[in-house]
């Protein structure tokens, strides 16, 4: 027997399944009714003969093919076999081996595609069949025995088709557990892009929010920082050139975390530049001398680090946001303790920042790094934090961001009411021009007599623009 060398196409399973079992099913049988055919003058009984063996499973394959349901025709085409099968039940007298054998191997098949009530329809087929070949025949040969030949046969095709039937089961349970795997897998996929559209969305309003006050806030601290510097220029105070100073310091730093807002947001490249990353950590602190009142603060600094080539606000405002995090977390500890470790290791340079506070649960360490997630405010079920500390929940993911940006790496290690400590490391690059690029450097031609277009959106500003330029 050959089979068609097409593949089956939005074919229902069981009419795919089906399909090889129908063809041995009918072959089997094709054996046994030549075994056990009458003798007689019966060719239509031949000819039903050959064409339930070699052409009953093409065709009910091509109905299937051509049928809007082929789920449906299948089930009909099951019915058919059913009505075959009691079809040759008194073609073969009522021979109790094969009839039975047969029966059952239909019933088999009708209750694995469709339960058992398709199983009871099969059974009122069988009966059908029966009406119909006792009609054909035109009597009743009732002859229970059968032959040595008959009785084998029809025992190693039922054998053999419960194993094609168990195969079958097993190969279509392992079909839908996958397909469950896989719709699982589809669903958490589905859950995630969601999740990830909604922060998008909700960092996008962040982004035109920070477009928005970036530009009005500038002209502010540009207004300050230009006054405050004129007045450095004649002041002979010491204690006022001090707090003029200081008051400078601080429109830098506000600049810088107005750009680190937009930058977060809008994904603009940091401003690189050479610095001792000791001399930030002693900026960020003095910085937050108020802050640290009360905790014990250790500095330990290893021999030899070289400078690090970053942009400095964005290294600050990581910094201000780690050391932030460990005052927090030290809150509830009756004797606090913060210790800065700064050291070079395998071409990096690395800082951390440990505490004695309450630690971070190993379930969270994952999520925060997630803009908005914080474990503060209303988010302390623990009671970890002193009361009226609060978090933004985008500390740690500014300071993630911005170690990215540098092409460095952040960890963390934490237990429970032990406390934390942050590694943060920024790859090193040599300050020193290579021979190629002082040569080009050397090629660049100085400008003189130039003109300067100055734009500013406020009157305030002008003043000490110009004033500066001149």
């Amino acid at each position: 027997m050959v089979l068609p060398n097409h593949k089956p196409k939005n074919l229902n399973i069981i009419a795919k399944i089906n399909y090889p079992g129908r063809i041995i099913g009918s072959l089997i049988l094709g054996l046994i009714i030549g075994s056990v055919m009458i003798e007689g003058d019966f060719f239509f009984l031949w000819f039903f003969a050959l064409f339930h063996a070699l052409l009953w499973s093409h065709l009910a394959y091509w109905l299937c093919k051509i049928s809007k349901d082929s789920k449906k025709q299948e089930y009909r085409n099951l019915l058919i076999d059913s009505a075959f099968y009691g079809f040759w039940v008194p073609i073969f007298s009522f021979s109790i081996i094969p009839s039975i054998c047969g029966i059952i191997a239909g019933c088999m098949g009708n209750a694995h595609s469709g339960g058992y009530k398709f199983l009871l329809k099969g059974l009122v087929f069988n009966a059908l069949g029966v009406l119909i070949g006792i009609s054909l025949l035109g009597r009743i040969n009732v002859t229970f025995e059968s032959s040595i030949f008959v009785t084998i046969v029809s025992a190693l095709s039922l054998l053999s088709y419960c194993s094609f039937v168990g195969v079958v089961g097993n190969n279509q349970t392992n079909f839908l557990i996958k397909i469950q795997k896989k719709l699982k897998w589809a669903h958490q996929q589905r859950e995630e892009a969601l999740s990830l559209a909604a922060e998008a969305k909700k960092l996008a309003l962040v982004g035109q929010v920070a477009g928005k006050m970036a530009h009005d806030f500038n002209n502010i601290l540009g207004i300050i920082m230009g006054n405050t510097e004129l007045t450095l220029l004649d002041c002979q105070e010491p204690e006022t050139r001090k707090t003029l100073e200081l008051i400078f310091e601080q429109t830098i730093r506000g600049k810088n975390l107005t750009k680190n807002l937009v930058a977060f947001a809008r994904d603009q490249e940091p401003k690189q530049e050479f610095f001792r990353i000791s001399g930030k950590i002693d900026f960020v602190l003095n910085l937050m001398r108020k802050d640290l009142e009360g905790v014990e603060l250790r500095k330990e600094e290893s021999p030899g680090v070289p400078e690090l080539l970053a942009d400095p606000g964005m290294i600050e405002h990581a910094l201000a946001n780690l050391l932030q995090n460990s005052i927090h977390a030290t809150s509830m500890n009756e004797s606090p303790r913060i210790i800065i470790r700064t050291y070079s290791l395998d071409n990096k340079i690395c800082y951390e920042i440990e505490d004695n506070g309450c630690g971070i649960p190993k379930e969270n360490l994952e999520n925060i790094y997630e803009p908005s997630f914080t474990l503060k405010g209303s988010k302390d079920v623990t009671g970890s934090y002193k009361r009226g500390i609060k978090g933004t929940g985008y500390g740690m993911a500014n300071v993630k961001k911005y170690v990215e940006q540098h092409k460095g790496s952040i960890s963390i290690e934490s237990e429970v009411g032990v406390g934390a400590t942050v590694t943060i490391c920024l790859p090193i690059i040599k300050k020193e021009l290579t021979a190629k690029e002082k040569s080009e450097l050397k090629k660049e031609i100085t400008q003189f007599e130039k003109y300067i277009l100055l734009v500013v959106s406020a009157i305030t500003i002008i003043h000490g623009h110009l004033f500066m330029i001149n």
